[in-house]
């Protein structure tokens, strides 16, 4: 079995804990990121954006070189997105309302449900327009700034102002809707299916009305050309009409999901799908050619430009590019690795290693900015990594591999564990003693001790049924075992003897700052002042299963779990806070080399990193809903060419935050809209304004109902 699937436990416990001033994490591996992107659109050639799971939207302004990260929420699910110039544009998907920090303060209290996102300032903020239990939107479209359409489960929703209101269209009910596009004002198609045969709708009048045609085949994309030329794609199949959709002929059939078509003109078009399918015309579509060998991760959405420049997002974050209307793509997504990395350690803030699936190894000596693969000759699931310097280290993985490197990891060299079954876990007190751990096919725990550096490993007495998962020894005779069934094992003789203490929940990962201070994480968590011969036990503050736990000293700790769950405590573990990880992705392991410097690694390749740095999000409210209002100082102060500005609202109001010179000439309209109750920060960035300020002193004021604050701030350049 995988590790993986020893943290993962089915179920779901609803939680609302949030604070949002906290340390910020950034990710390090893959890059832009490792969620799923469901949808991708381009303005032109350089500037696009890209949104998925976990609340994610990126922006390019430069082609896809590099790509700015945000996320709006990781309890929000984004599908579409779509933009009408560099400033104004939506984003639609779902949301677990309950779980989402944002909505604390609306009617919304639990379920899930669709939600609509608008930004004004080319998706530095988004805003919540439209929330509903009815519907999770899939798909969204623009004619112009304000008439669109959004659609999902059963509903077809219109804007004509755009966005501040949506109303319903008949027409959608009982159909799983899946996308939406438009040629003018008038003429549109949605296509989905009705659980039995695929769904066209189509509308010549705005969608006040819309006839209905079907199909043997569940359809997932539209893009016309014109208002008669188009192409529809779904499970399997490829159809094309030129007929404004009264008559559909397939082009093309192939045993999987097709997820997305687009075309730069009425010949060149791209679709792509499940397992890296793309297929590339220059014909209209009279002939597909499949473009293999590209990436085997599946691809959801795809967008031409008319000068054959494309991008494709998907699953795990990737991003493809192509300049040469498909024939050709080059990944953006910079990633190392894609398996799941199950642990991280490092010896210093600069060097370390992380292991995982498939016999990966990954090596940073510039704490995480560059992270090197080394060669370990193994396809075996590696779990654990232990250093005891830059040069002597230990891995261990499914089979009984054991993996030495004296070298830092340029050379790694099997050592005979002399057991065939899974190794889990490895932990040192010196480069000559140390102890592994695991379980047998029968599920019987192991544990494998060495005093020649790993030469020779010897098999302690023990006889237990359960995983052992977890070793840790603060001494050379003083160490803790635990495993999955809640078996926690302690010796003070080294290991020739254990004493056993029994604690019914699941556990993961154990830790001790020295021989009586000790943490266990799993269900919940565990901690022991004597040694572990009692544990306090306190509930999973998010409800989820804990895979890891550090500290750095008797206060300074952290956990890590399923959903991206990600915790800090500063008192010993009596109150933790939640950090933004901004990713649904399993952290499996979590690592400090001081208070400050840290690192998560995960599932779908997952590396993030922390430098202490206290962060709060802009776009979410804090989970202490602010008892007056206030308007922070700007922060830096002077600045140039940007500084950020903090504010509290205590209640549900219409928000105005505006610049202005000391003539009282208005220079920035950085906020003007209504705000839900909360702490929020809003940047002012000197060089996006059309006729950029000098030095000086500028105000910014803060009106929301009846309440006005003013503040002086300095630019100076």
């Amino acid at each position: 079995m995988k590790m993986k699937t020893l943290y993962i436990v089915l179920w779901f416990v609803i939680f609302s804990y949030q604070l949002s001033a906290q340390s910020e994490w950034f990710w390090q591996n893959p890059l832009p990121q490792g969620n799923q992107l469901n949808s991708v659109y381009f303005l032109d050639n350089n500037t696009g954006w890209a949104v998925g799971e976990a609340g994610t939207i990126l922006k390019t302004t430069n082609g896809g070189i590099n790509w700015s990260f945000t996320s709006i929420g990781k309890w929000n699910f984004l599908f579409s997105v779509y933009f009408v110039d560099h400033n104004t544009g939506w984003a639609v998907g779902w949301s677990h309302f309950y779980l989402n920090k944002q909505y604390k303060s609306s009617s919304l209290k639990e379920g899930e449900g669709g939600i609509i996102y608008k930004t004004t300032d080319g998706g530095i903020t988004w805003n919540l327009q439209y929330s509903t239990f009815d519907t999770e939107f899939s798909s969204v479209y623009f004619t112009d700034a304000s008439t669109g359409w959004a659609i999902g489960y059963g509903a077809i929703l219109k804007t004509t102002d755009g966005g501040a209101n949506w109303g319903p269209q008949a027409g959608g009910a009982g159909l799983e809707l899946n996308s939406v596009y438009f040629t003018d004002n008038n003429t549109g198609w949605i296509l989905g299916w009705d659980f039995a045969d695929g769904i066209i709708l189509k509308t010549t009048d705005g969608g006040i009305t819309w006839t209905t045609s079907s199909t043997e085949h569940h359809l997932k994309s539209v893009y016309f050309s014109d208002g008669s030329t188009g192409w529809a794609v779904g499970f399997g199949v490829i159809l094309k009409t030129t007929d404004g959709g009264m008559n559909w002929v397939a082009q093309y059939n192939v045993n999987r999901w097709l997820n997305s078509v687009n075309f730069s003109d009425s010949n060149t078009g791209c679709v792509v799908g499940g397992w890296g399918t793309i297929l590339v015309t220059t014909n209209g579509g009279l002939n597909w050619i499949s473009q293999t060998g590209v990436t085997d991760y599946d691809l959801h959405s795809v967008y031409l430009n008319q000068n054959n420049t494309g991008y494709v997002v998907g699953t795990l974050g990737e991003i493809l590019k192509t300049t040469d209307g498909g024939i050709n793509w080059l990944s953006q997504s910079s990633r190392i690795t894609a398996n799941e990395l199950s642990e991280v350690y490092f010896i210093n803030s600069s060097t370390g290693w992380t292991v995982g699936y498939n016999g990966t190894i990954l090596k940073t000596t510039d704490g995480g900015l560059n992270w090197i693969p080394q060669i370990s000759d193994t396809g075996s699931y590696l779990y654990s990594v232990y250093f005891t310097d830059s040069n002597i280290g230990w891995v261990v993985g499914s089979g009984g591999t054991i993996l030495k490197t004296t070298n830092g990891g340029t050379d790694w060299f099997s050592q005979v564990s002399g057991v065939d079954h899974w190794l889990c876990s490895v932990s040192f007190t010196d480069n000559n003693t140390g102890w592994v751990v695991g379980y047998t096919a029968g599920y019987n725990g192991t544990i494998l001790k060495t005093t020649n550096g790993g030469t020779n490993w010897i098999v302690q007495s023990i006889s237990i049924e359960d995983l052992l998962v977890s070793v840790f020894f603060a001494d050379s005779n003083t160490g803790w075992v635990i495993g999955i069934h809640g078996n926690i094992l302690k010796t003070t003789d080294g290991g020739e003897h254990w004493i056993l203490t029994y604690i019914p929940s699941f556990l993961a990962s154990i830790y001790f700052i020295d021989n009586t201070t000790g943490w266990a994480v799993g269900n919940g968590i565990l901690k022991s002042t004597d040694g572990g011969t009692s544990w306090s036990i306190q509930p999973s503050p998010a409800g989820y299963p804990l895979a890891s736990v550090y500290f750095t000293d008797h206060n300074n700790g952290w956990i890590v779990g399923q959903y991206g769950t990600m915790f800090k405590t500063t008192n010993g573990g009596s109150n933790w806070i939640e950090q933004a990880s901004e990713t649904l992705n399993l952290l499996t392991s979590v690592y400090f080399s001081d208070y400050n410097t840290g690192w998560v690694v995960g599932s779908s390749g997952t590396i993030m990193f922390t430098d202490g740095v206290v962060s709060i999000d802009p776009n979410q409210n804090s989970f202490a809903i602010p008892k007056s209002f206030l308007l922070e100082q700007n922060y830096p102060n002077p600045f140039n060419p940007s500084t950020k500005i903090s504010y509290d609202i205590p209640e549900r109001n219409f928000v105005t935050i505006k610049v202005y010179d000391l003539l009282g000439n208005e220079i920035a309209s950085l906020v003007n809209e209504e705000k839900q109750a909360g702490t929020y920060e809003v940047e002012f960035n000197t060089s996006s304004i059309k006729h950029i300020p000098s030095s000086g002193i500028y105000f910014y004021q803060l009106k929301a109902g009846d309440y006005t604050e003013t503040k002086k701030m300095i630019l100076l350049k």
